[in-house]
């Protein structure tokens, strides 16, 4: 029997005891030999019995609840920790990451030609015309932009033209020393020039080889 039909039985019987209970007290009252007090006392004794009994068992039946209830936590629904679904990648987004190729760094001209100033001995490195004007330059030292461009620019033209004569073909790479250094005239598109600008103890195979190194990638800026 669960406590619902139990307290439904003491229900019926209390209720019982109480339509009792008035029908003794009127016949009490129309004779006072019927009334029988040990009665009386007897009824009233099981009645506290059964509500005793009554409360235990509602305490006793708290008490497994709680028990179970620590025992089995994920019973209680109210007690229970939502799953948070992982998002897992794929073998084709992990892919494709890694095929993503990091964009590439912006160099300007001006980047590119301080690579050569910064070699031993280096003095300037300037992009110039075949008509004389200064496309970008830098360097090491304060001089006539105007002048270097002018000459630079003779030079140029001279050197293609010895080639021409010679028939050796158009201008690769010019290398022209002197006492207090060299000059490197090198072409990078028909009409604009590399020129370097260094002193004496230059290495001349080092400033070709970064000529070589960078030259696609000043063209790429121009």
């Amino acid at each position: 029997m669960d406590e619902k039909d139990f307290a439904e039985l003491i229900s019926v019987f209390l209720k019982g005891s109480e339509l009792g209970k008035d029908a003794a007290e009127k016949e009490r009252g129309s004779t006072d030999a019927a009334f029988d007090p040990e009665s009386s006392s007897n009824e009233a004794e099981v009645r506290k019995n059964i509500i005793e009994a009554l409360a235990e068992r509602i305490k006793e039946s708290q008490e497994a609840e709680e028990v179970a209830a620590i025992e089995n936590p994920s019973e209680n629904p109210e007690d229970e920790t939502p799953e948070v679904e992982e998002e897992l990648i794929t073998k084709e987004e992990v892919d494709q990451l890694l095929s993503k190729e990091e964009p590439a760094e912006i160099v300007t001209l001006q980047q590119i030609l301080h690579r050569f100033t910064a070699l031993d001995g280096v003095i300037a490195a300037l992009l110039v015309t075949r008509d004389g004007f200064i496309v970008d330059y830098a360097s090491n030292i304060e001089f006539e932009l105007d002048m270097v461009s002018a000459v630079v620019a003779t030079g140029f033209g001279m050197l293609d033209r010895i080639g021409s004569e010679l028939e050796r073909g158009a201008l690769s790479t010019g290398m022209l020393e002197y006492e207090e250094g060299t000059v490197v005239i090198s072409p990078l598109v028909p009409d604009i020039a590399l020129v370097i600008i260094a002193s004496q103890w230059t290495t001349l195979g080092r400033i070709r080889w970064e000529i070589k190194k960078y030259g696609d990638e000043l063209i790429a800026n121009l």
